[in-house]
C-alpha cells in the first residue's frame, strides 16, 4: 500500500475540521470560520507557487529494478 500526501492535503483536512466545528461552536463561529479560509487559502497559494511536495510512501527495495 503507498499513501502519499502533501502539505496541501493536510491544511485542507485542517480547514474541514476547523469548519465542522465551526458548525457545532456557537462563540468562536466567527474565528474558526476565518481559520478555515485561511488554510483553504494558504493550500491553493502553495499549491501555486509550486511548493506542495508530497511526503510519505513507500520504501525502495535495493535487489529489485522496475
Amino acid at each position: 500500500m503507498n499513501v502519499t500526501f502533501g502539505i496541501k492535503t493536510l491544511l485542507l483536512l485542517f480547514s474541514s475540521l476547523v469548519f465542522i466545528l465551526a458548525v457545532f461552536d456557537e462563540d468562536d463561529y466567527a474565528n474558526l470560520l476565518a481559520w478555515g479560509l485561511a488554510g483553504v487559502a494558504l493550500a491553493l497559494l502553495l499549491t501555486d507557487i509550486g511548493w506542495d511536495r508530497k511526503y510519505g510512501g513507500g520504501m525502495r527495495i535495493r535487489g529489485r529494478q522496475p
